[in-house]
This record gives C-alpha cells, structure tokens and sequence, in this order.
C-alpha cells in the first residue's frame, strides 16, 4: 500500500522548487566541468608543428589531479551525460531507471573506494589502475609555450575561459577583480574564480555522501527499532538520547581536532557517525506509526518473512520525513564543513569555500570574503527550498493545486 498521489507532479507545480532543483543541477554542472571552465592545461596545443591535447591527457593524471574528488568529478565528466540520457528515456522502464542511477553514482562509490587503493602497494593493479587513474610525469604545457615563445618558436594553444589552476601560485599577489582573473587572485597569486568552482565539488561531495552515511546507519537502526521494539528498542533510543546530549557541532569540531592532517575523508566520516540519530528517529516513529497497519497485518498474516515486511512494505511508506530531512541535512552537512575549513580543522591545501572565506577574512580581501559567502548562501537556500517542496508534497495535509512554491 503506496501513499496516494505522485509527490514528483506536486513538486513539478510549485515554480520554486522547479527554481531550487535547475539552480541545484546547475551547481552541479560546475561542479562536474570545472575543469573545462578553469585550467592551465591547453585543450589543444600547437608546438613545432605537432598537435597535442594537454588537458585531455592529463585528465586522470594524478600527477595534476592530487585528489580522489577531482579524479572521481572527472570521471563525471563522462558518466554524467549517459546517466541524463538514460533518465531521459527510461519513461516506466524500471531497468534503464536504475541504470541511469548506478552510472550517476559511479564517482561516488569512486570517491569512497579510494582510500582503500591507496593502501595497495601496487596501485596500477588496483582500483586506481582500473580506473586509469594513472601516475604520470606532468610535462608542464606553460612553460613549454613560454620557453617557445622566449626561443621565437611558432606555438598556438587555446586555454579554458580561466586560465588557471586553482592550486597554482604566481607573483600577481592580491590583485583586484580584472578580465584575466575575474575574482582577483589571493594572497599567493592564486587565482581566486578556479579556486571557487573547484571548492563546488567539496561541498557538494561532502553534502551528498556524508548524508547518504549516516541515512546508512541511521534508516536501517530506526526501522530496527520502531519494528522490533523490547529491549532492541530501548538500547538503540538510550544511545540517541546520548548522542543528542552533545551539541552535534561542538561534537563534530572537537573530533575534528583530533584527528591529526584531517581528510575530506574525515570531514565525512564525522559528520555521517554524529548525526545519524534524526533519520533513525524519524523512521522509528514512521515504524511505530505503521506496523500494526491493515496493509502490514496482511502481509505478516501471508507468512512474510520480517525482513521482507520492513524493507517491502513499511520501509517504503516511511521514507517521504527520510527525505526531507536528508535535503535540509546536505545543506547542513556544507555548512559544516564550511565552519570547519574557516576554523583550520579541515584539510589547508583544499579550495573549500570555508577555506577562501577564511584567507579572505586574515588578509583583508573583499571579494574573496564575498564570493564564497554568496556561494555558500545560495547553495543553502536552494536546498532548503527542495526541501520545503518536498515536505509539503509529501505531507497529504499541505497538499494543494494552487502551485505555490
């Protein structure tokens, strides 16, 4: 037994929501071809008369791309598009749906896979080797340009509409918004725009996984819990009512704190193990609420197996809270991580928002104190806007044709 009535033509009716998920997907194209937009690597490059491809080369190089999120973004690149494809023509295929699915969060699984890698002695034999993520010397186009160009060498190269690295220094510290750096550049000559659409692919990656880890722990405990109840029960609301003891940011800054040279890993790793108790909550009370439903009656009455109960029957009808509060819990999961990279307790050499926010704020730079508080702030709102939306098309009491939003 399904709630009636299709949440996703509710949401399709309120013009916010419709505004909140376009401006959320095009957070997401930056995110995932921020390297087309900002890069010192050549698309294409003419030298001595022998073309080359210096951006598509290097594009798994790790040499270049220090990162696993970079390396698993760039592999977006290309599965992005065949995951919209196949959404676009699924229509009741079932199969393509989840093929579409599988192949969109392909980068993720990437993303968490990769640590385990590294802990290979021969990464070309392992996850890394598989993917082509590759080591490889990086041979340096702009210096071969400027080294041809000192010499009076015929060259050509046509560079992204930023051309920069987001991690590249230069002399040109501190200076002013212009054409050729459109944010201006920090207090290391680094271009302050590149280091911004990288800084996308972070939070964004530390939103959506760190949210779908503690859904993990947390759906799973909750569903336990409201199902089974007895002494299950009471251990699992005894060790919620610890955890929600302490204020989850201070909890979340002072594990921070203690890991030494902590990861985006890490980041992740914390916020999903401390904030796992509202989804559990949620569920549990949907549990409760549903178990002794006719639909779950029937089903135990037919010799359903409890498993197949929960996870067939009630689980589904329970996941509409589920979803809110994971939306509202991505923004809060950047917000996050955005309060701890201005604090110095995430990774330095990464381009977080916090990260800018924070250099902007020590060495007096306007833009870069405006640029990542805007971004930060719009990610925010939009994902705080899907989530009214979707509260409200799930909710059967809010429900209504007027199409607000």
């Amino acid at each position: 037994m399904r709630q009636s009535g299709r949440w996703t033509d509710e949401i399709a009716r309120r013009p916010m929501a419709l505004l909140a998920l376009l401006g959320l997907g095009g957070l997401l194209v930056l995110a995932v071809y921020a390297p087309l937009l900002a890069s010192d690597l050549p698309l294409t490059m003419m030298l001595d008369g022998e073309r080359s491809y210096p951006f598509f080369a290097n594009l798994f190089n790790r040499s270049y791309y220090e990162g696993s999120v970079d390396l698993s973004f760039n592999q977006a690149i290309f599965t992005l598009p065949i995951a919209v494809l196949l959404l676009l023509f699924t229509g009741r295929r079932r199969l393509l749906r989840w093929a579409a699915v599988a192949v969109l969060l392909l980068p993720a699984v990437w993303v968490c896979s990769d640590p385990l890698s590294s802990l290979s002695s021969r990464p070309e034999v392992g996850l890394a080797g598989v993917l082509g993520w590759y080591e490889a010397p990086f041979p340096q186009p702009r210096a071969q340009l400027q080294r041809a160009e000192a010499e009076g060498r015929e060259y050509a190269a046509v560079f992204p509409p930023v051309a920069y690295s987001f991690r590249a220094t230069s002399r040109d510290i501190s200076q002013p918004p212009s054409w050729q750096h459109p944010l201006g550049t920090d207090h290391l000559g680094r271009d302050v725009m590149a280091r911004l659409l990288f800084g996308t692919r972070i939070a964004l990656v530390v939103g959506i996984l760190s949210v779908l880890l503690y859904l993990a722990i947390g759906v799973p405990l909750g569903a336990l819990s409201g199902y089974l109840g007895g002494r299950f029960d009471l251990l699992v609301q005894r060790l919620i009512e610890v955890m929600l003891c302490f204020p989850s940011l201070f909890l979340i800054m002072t594990l921070a704190a203690i890991v030494q040279e902590a990861s985006i890993f890490h980041v992740m790793l914390i916020i999903g193990l401390t904030r796992w108790t509202e989804p559990a909550r949620l569920v549990r009370a949907e549990f409760l609420r549903l178990r002794n439903e006719d639909f779950v009656q029937a089903a135990r009455a037919s010799g359903a197996r409890s498993a197949r109960v929960i996870f067939r029957h009630i689980l589904p009808n329970a996941m509409g809270p589920v979803l809110v509060t994971a939306t509202f819990g991505v923004a809060g999961a950047i917000l996050i991580e955005s309060t701890l990279s201005f604090l110095g307790l995430g990774n330095p050499s990464l381009p977080t928002w916090g990260k800018i926010l924070n250099d902007g704020r020590v060495f007096r730079n306007t833009t870069m104190i405006l640029a990542p508080g805007l971004a930060i702030f719009l990610s925010v709102s939009l994902l705080n806007l899907l989530g009214e939306a979707l509260r409200d098309a799930l909710d059967p009491k809010l429900r209504g044709g007027d199409g607000r939003g």
